[in-house]
């Protein structure tokens, strides 16, 4: 992919999450405003009749230690702390983190900042209220989901996963799917 096909590509990206969420950003008030049904906004639901409705408090979850696995070289929003550190899967290391920022913003800091110290990033692939994408700079690859959590002020949780050396995932060995030997076909 050429260089400027993966800047087209992720400012597909920024503006396919910008335009799932209609946020009133000008107003501290907390309310989320949804656009009327003659505003031309026609990629969203019919709305409500009422236009507003109040956010919760966000009930932030709990800091854990940061996990040492995270790559000190992949840029990170200062506001993220760790929530939860998971258990290894087949080599890779995975955490739940809080980042105290809108997922636009989120996307738009990885965008710009995980491409200046070296990581690639995939396609991308985003939602109403999430983005995932994968990243590498060989040996290492990864990969994240982003959750926009609806409350007052809003965060996003995110799911990161790591390993800092793909010559060493470790494969299941039970799995019919990996088996070199194919099974036989049942009798009839």
């Amino acid at each position: 992919m050429t260089e400027r096909a993966r800047r087209l590509a992720a400012w597909a990206l920024v503006l396919a999450v910008g335009a799932t969420v209609a946020v009133d950003c000008g107003n501290d008030s907390g309310h989320v405003v949804l656009p009327s049904a003659g505003s031309g906004a026609s990629l969203l639901t019919p709305v409500p009749s009422q236009n507003t409705f109040q956010l919760p408090p966000c009930d932030y979850p709990k800091k854990v230690a940061f996990p040492k696995w995270v790559p000190r070289d992949l840029p990170l929003p200062r506001s993220i702390y760790a929530t939860e550190v998971l258990p290894s899967t087949q080599g890779y290391r995975r955490g739940l983190f809080v980042v105290r920022m809108s997922l636009q913003d989120f996307v738009k800091f990885v965008l710009a900042e995980w491409p200046k110290k070296g990581w690639v990033l995939g396609r991308g692939d985003a939602e109403q209220g999430e983005a995932d994408d994968q990243f590498t700079r060989p040996p290492s690859v990864g990969a994240f989901r982003a959750r926009e959590e609806y409350c007052k002020p809003g965060f996003v949780l995110l799911l990161l996963i790591y390993i800092p050396d793909r010559s060493k995932i470790v494969l299941p060995t039970s799995s019919p799917l990996l088996s070199p030997h194919p099974s036989a076909s049942p009798s009839a």
